[in-house]
């Protein structure tokens, strides 16, 4: 979380995707939805405060938007029961317009 918070998001990640690319033809993202701050995803069995938020989280992902090598996401850790007036639910819908959506533009 240090190098996030102090880094950028988007480099780390697109980092990430080419090391992983290295070794392999394809990748896939796996996002666990508690390392969100529960201001913006309050719906998990065990939030993180202080965790990334959800804004910065679908602006990284966008570079993604149609990715060729992009096999596919999981969204992991969501518990409707802890979701509050459907924000989970909401920046859930946003990650995945961020990755496969249109260029529209959408906000949290």
């Amino acid at each position: 979380m240090t190098e996030i918070k102090q880094g950028n998001l988007a480099s780390l990640l697109l980092n990430l995707r080419d090391q992983i690319l290295k070794q392999a033809d394809y990748y896939a993202i796996s996002l666990d939805i508690d390392a969100i701050d529960p201001k913006d995803a309050p719906a998990v069995g065990v939030p993180e405060t202080g965790g990334i938020r959800g804004i910065k989280l679908c602006t990284a992902l966008k570079q993604f938007n149609n990715d060729a090598l992009l096999l596919g996401v999981e969204i992991a850790e969501f518990s409707p029961d802890f979701d509050q007036n459907a924000k989970t639910l909401h920046l859930i819908s946003e990650l995945v317009i961020a990755l496969y959506g249109s260029s529209k533009q959408h906000t949290i």
